[in-house]
């Protein structure tokens, strides 16, 4: 890859993003993988990203698009409304504006960082069967699915 210069000693810290307990100027490179939506306050994780980030390193994020791609996902959350309106407030493309490259980017040059990219990286997503494709979705929608009267669960599910 072309301008990615790689130096032995690498180093990873785990910590409390909205708190991290590191000197300023620490790394040369601080990234977020799909986590800043749900934090309660990203706007003071990336900027404890930036506080830790020498002047000239990168920070970087990405995130899931929930609101506009996945559309796997999109599939299952438009049956749910139809079945039940009040599911909106357990989708996370309809709570979290960060989902969307723009507000991602706004919240970036919030924090005081120029020369911003924003883009989407597109993958294609395949299943060998249904259990592959359903099962992760059974991890965090239980609280909601729960609530739907047994037939309404069976089409969101079939």
């Amino acid at each position: 890859m072309h301008g990615i210069r790689c130096r032995p000693a690498r180093r990873s810290q785990e910590g409390d993003t909205l708190d991290l307990k590191l000197p300023d100027e620490t790394f040369d490179v601080a990234a977020s993988g799909l986590m800043l939506n749900f934090l309660s306050d990203a706007q003071r994780a990336v900027t404890e990203m930036v506080r830790v980030t020498r002047l000239g390193g990168g920070v970087a994020a990405c995130i899931w698009d929930y609101a506009e791609g996945m559309e796997f996902l999109r599939a299952i959350w438009k049956v749910a409304f139809v079945l039940d309106p009040t599911a909106i407030n357990h989708d996370e493309g309809h709570l979290s504006p960060l989902c969307r490259t723009e507000p991602l980017a706004d919240l970036f040059r919030g924090c005081g960082l120029i020369n911003v990219e924003a883009g989407s990286i597109t993958m294609p997503n395949k299943f060998p069967d249904f259990e592959s494709y359903w099962t992760p979705f059974l991890g965090g929608q239980e609280q909601w699915r729960d609530t739907l009267h047994c037939s309404a669960r069976n089409a969101v599910m079939n």
